[in-house]
């Protein structure tokens, strides 16, 4: 059975996990919800990382075309992001100094699934349970395209 707050509910040890309209290739405003995953027997994380397909763009959580990551604080992420929380390498060690502008991060927009500022997509791990993906887009901001949203495929890591 689903937790009471999960919008979507998502089985099984892999598999994706995509916003409202990604197929439409346009990220919807003034959503709030969350996406659940249930832990699988035998594993303690969960791997996040961009899907390989590259129509539409995978991620794309800002209001202007960008290449890089936004991520961190929710400062940083003012119009719309995803929540996973604790996002690290491999959810355990903090991310590396001085690329990363905190030791794990939880908060992520922009226009790559990446370290604050970088272009280059990672698949970072988190262990904090229960899994989700929370979804955040604000009422005021025109979220034109290209904002596409994201697809991200995801792999719970053994304990």
């Amino acid at each position: 059975k689903a937790p009471t707050d999960c919008t979507q509910y998502f089985t099984g040890p892999a598999g994706s996990v995509q916003s409202y309209n990604f197929a439409g290739g346009q990220l919807l405003n003034s959503q709030y919800y969350t996406n659940c995953i249930r832990t699988e027997s035998g594993y303690c994380g969960i791997q996040w990382k961009e899907s390989s397909t590259t129509s539409p763009d995978p991620f794309q959580m800002t209001k202007d075309p960008s290449t890089n990551g936004g991520a961190g604080h929710p400062t940083a992420c003012t119009a719309s992001f995803i929540y996973i929380p604790n996002l690290s390498p491999d959810g355990i060690a903090p991310l590396p100094v001085p690329d990363a502008t905190q030791e794990f991060y939880s908060t992520m927009c922009g226009g790559a699934f990446a370290i604050d500022g970088k272009a280059i997509p990672l698949a970072l791990v988190s262990r904090t349970k229960p899994f989700v993906l929370g979804v955040f887009t604000d009422t005021t901001t025109a979220l034109t395209a290209p904002t596409t949203g994201f697809n991200m495929d995801y792999t719970q890591t053994a304990c």
